[in-house]
């Protein structure tokens, strides 16, 4: 997935921050960063630790190849405790008679 502007635009801002744009040399990004592993707080009164919950078996939004620096905000849930019959959304059909199911709806 790429985001790129519109070279039909009608603004002719627009086009010349296009050109502009164009116009920059293109900045590598710094791959190597350094990370502080020093705690800020040496001990932890409050017993709070940072768990990951994302799991790469969980990810299943890695078939979506996004930009980089582009991320899903989140991805909902597989609910497995319902059985695959109801989650269709589909009545099973019944025996009675389209009449015959008014009138037991009328006599409730």
């Amino acid at each position: 997935m790429a985001l790129k502007p519109n070279p039909q635009c009608d603004d002719s801002y627009c086009r010349s921050r296009q050109a502009e744009y164009r116009a920059k040399p293109v900045v590598e990004l710094a791959t190597e960063v350094t990370e502080d592993s020093a705690p800020v707080h040496a001990d932890n009164e409050w017993g709070i630790s940072l768990v990951d919950e994302n799991t790469p078996e969980d990810d299943d939004c890695s078939h979506l190849k996004l930009v980089d620096g582009v991320q899903v905000a989140y991805s909902v849930p597989v609910d497995n405790s319902t059985p695959e019959s109801s989650t269709g959304g589909a009545v099973a059909a019944s025996e009675l008679s389209l009449e015959e199911l008014m009138q037991q709806m009328k006599s409730m």
